[in-house]
């Protein structure tokens, strides 16, 4: 009976060490999983505020393109055309006047000391003239 206890010892250290192993490999697959899995977590989180950009940069062009569609539609007009013959290019209908108003600045009055710019000549002659005299004494 000795001997069969001895026999059942070692079969159990080499079980044990084979569920140890299993054991270790087992528990980093568990953690390789898991960090694969906060990975994945984080790149969808990036991606979702990315793609929420990009609509947000979609919607902000596609009101852009309805702008400048809307003024397409109106340079293409009579109107439009018309005005900016008169105005930018000085264009008159046959049999019209073109008539032209200057709008005149107002004038600004010159204050004293734009006019003279040396009227602290005199006091400041002054001053020069009793320091002087005070450090002569």
């Amino acid at each position: 009976m000795i001997a069969k206890k001895r026999k059942k010892k070692r079969g159990s250290r080499k079980s044990e060490k084979r569920n140890l192993i299993f054991g270790i490999l087992i528990f980093s697959l568990i953690i390789y999983l898991v960090m694969s899995n906060l990975r994945i977590n984080w790149q969808r989180t990036e991606l979702s505020e990315k793609l929420t950009t990009l609509k947000q940069t979609s919607q902000s062009f596609l009101e852009e393109k309805e702008k400048l569609n809307l003024l397409l539609n109106q340079t293409l007009s009579q109107a439009f055309l018309e005005k900016v013959a008169r105005e930018d290019l000085n264009l008159k209908k046959p049999g019209e006047k073109v008539v032209v108003i200057k709008k005149e600045e107002p004038r600004m009055v010159p204050s004293e000391s734009e006019k003279n710019p040396f009227f602290l000549k005199a006091p400041i002659n002054w001053l020069k003239e009793k320091f002087q005299a005070f450090w002569r004494e």
